[in-house]
């Protein structure tokens, strides 16, 4: 099984690589180490209520109990595998992550319904598989979602370079 902690860091290199925890400016609201105030207001609201010197553990409570307790991405045994289903969930929304890679699987040859939910058939199979061959259709699928936003709303093309670069970790 997976960790955490380690998935957290990987994602905080990416939402807070300073771990300033400090509210920014973030698509039309603010954001602390990636919780948008928009998408997760009372979340934002109760982190932002907390000293910034002391934001990380509340940061942290939250990333583990919305995504990796809730989306059960501690069930998969690569680590750098969990490490980016943490990440694209966080970056692309609940689910979105553990979606790509039910994707990424059947690209390999598998049959996993492509659901969301990493449920017992998705950990068998996810763990069953070669990790760097899953990292790789997995960074394919990232790509591709990204490309798919920008294709239906060129306005995101500014994303893109940074999006893809994150993809491609």
């Amino acid at each position: 099984m997976a960790d955490f902690a380690p998935a957290l860091d990987y994602v905080l290199n990416f939402e807070d690589s300073q771990r300033s925890y400090a509210s920014n400016p973030d698509c039309g609201g603010f954001a602390i180490a990636g919780i948008n105030s928009n998408a997760w207001p009372e979340d934002y609201a109760a982190v932002a209520a907390v000293p910034q010197a002391k934001r990380g553990a509340a940061v942290a409570s939250f990333y583990e109990s919305k995504f990796w307790d809730a989306l059960n991405i501690g069930a998969v045994s690569a680590q750098d595998v969990a490490n980016r289903v943490l990440d694209m969930s966080v970056n692309a929304g609940p689910r979105t992550g553990t979606r790509l890679l039910q994707q990424a699987a059947n690209t390999l040859g598998c049959t996993l319904t492509v659901d969301g939910v990493m449920g017992p058939a998705s950990i068998t199979v996810v763990n069953a598989l070669d990790p760097q061959a899953l990292l790789t259709a997995y960074r394919e699928a990232r790509a591709a979602h990204y490309n798919k936003i920008v294709a239906a709303n060129p306005a995101n093309q500014k994303y893109l370079a940074v999006w893809l670069q994150r993809a491609e970790a």
